[in-house]
């Protein structure tokens, strides 16, 4: 595997990864960047592939559904709230 250093704010880059996740279906990784609202896609080798923002902020951490829908969640919320799940198509937006 190669090495993915993206620093930057243009295409293929981003500031500070939060989170990352496998999208072994796809057979490729994702790269959560929390600052930009920022998800990006790159092959096993390193090769950027794609990358969207959305907007509004939907958690901390993200997990892969499938090639374009992601699942947001954020934990420890407040004393009422444990947990949060937002699921997000890069098609629809939240769903």
């Amino acid at each position: 595997m190669a090495s993915i250093k993206p620093e930057g704010k243009g295409k293929g880059e981003c500031l500070k990864i939060e989170d990352i996740d496998i999208d072994y279906e796809g057979k490729e990784l994702v790269l959560y960047e929390l600052g930009q609202r920022k998800i990006l896609r790159f092959d096993y080798q390193g090769k950027f592939i794609r990358s969207f923002r959305f907007n509004p902020y939907l958690g901390k951490n993200v997990g892969v559904l499938s090639k374009d829908s992601y699942v947001f969640y954020l934990h420890g919320l407040t004393d009422n709230v444990d947990i949060q799940v937002n699921v997000y198509s890069e098609r629809k937006g939240i769903v």
